[in-house]
């Protein structure tokens, strides 16, 4: 019982688990990379794009990573 009131009432302490081999720029043209992240506490798990360094760039030329690419379908 004490274990389920824990695993409610917590601070998540988040660790990244998967990274994908989709790379997407951000508004300012910083590379992004969009991974899976699980709080190792309630075991929740989430989708977020985080920044990645140049480097991640030359996936993009060897193949080993895509790009995302946006198109708009409507007007906002």
């Amino acid at each position: 019982m004490r274990f389920n009131l824990i695993k409610r009432k917590h601070k998540h302490q988040w660790r990244i688990t998967q990274v994908s081999n989709v790379i997407q720029h951000d508004d300012f043209g910083y590379p992004l990379r969009l991974c899976i992240e699980k709080c190792d506490i309630c075991e929740q798990s989430k989708q977020v794009w985080l920044d990645v360094g140049e480097e991640a760039l030359k996936e993009l030329e060897t193949g080993e990573s895509v790009l995302c690419e946006w198109r708009k379908i409507c007007e906002e």
